[in-house]
């Protein structure tokens, strides 16, 4: 009896459509992936911003930036960034003797309204003058009627030819008044601190403070 020839089984071909859709899912995910990478760049750019050759970075509600001295970097810590400031009123001009490693902080304690703010101002001022623009600054009073001004400098912008940075509380905008030896910053509330920084900027070149 003659044998029956078996039939040759043909190799299974490959399913190229699942490669197929799989390529195509993973192309699908990393686009997705690279526009949703995107736009958070986009969102966190936007607290990112350039000023004069410096590039300032909002955190923490702050603006950051680094400044250099000397060889010497240096992170600077402000509440407002350049454009911010810009519009402070800046009158007057000062002379030699504002040149000086050691300069008078002064306020009125008898305005009480707002002396936190005077207070904060005075404390990132001096903070910044000590640590960053090689300055000591001397905390004083304009006049004698507390305890904490009872061991302090009475000191005003007459009555020294010592430099001296006098904050005081207005209700007038943001504004840094030059008079000789003597800057006077003026404002009430957040203005007080936005005037600060303004001066802040200058003292650092990242500003000019006219």
């Amino acid at each position: 009896m003659a044998k029956k020839k078996g039939k040759k089984q043909k190799g299974k071909k490959p399913d190229y459509t699942t490669y197929i859709v799989l390529l195509i899912l993973l192309v699908i995910v990393s686009v997705t992936t690279s526009r949703y990478i995107q736009s958070r760049r986009a969102s966190n750019n936007s607290d990112v911003i350039e000023y004069n050759h410096f590039i300032f970075e909002k955190r923490g509600g702050m603006w950051h930036t680094q400044w250099q001295r000397d060889g010497d970097i240096y992170n600077l810590l402000l509440r407002f960034n350049p454009y911010e400031v810009e519009n402070v009123t800046i009158t007057g001009g000062l002379d030699d003797r504002f040149i000086s490693s050691e300069v008078y902080v002064t306020f009125d304690p008898s305005y009480t309204a707002t002396l936190t703010y005077v207070a904060l101002g005075a404390a990132e001022l001096s903070l910044n003058m000590a640590r960053g623009l090689d300055i000591t600054p001397v905390a004083a009073c304009t006049i004698n009627i507390t305890d904490a001004c009872s061991n302090r400098p009475i000191i005003n912008c007459t009555n020294t030819e010592q430099a001296v940075v006098y904050i005081r509380e207005d209700d007038e905008p943001a504004g840094l008044y030059l008079q000789g030896n003597c800057i006077t910053i003026s404002g009430r509330g957040m203005e007080i601190l936005r005037a600060v920084d303004r001066l802040l900027y200058a003292w650092y070149g990242i500003e000019k403070l006219e």
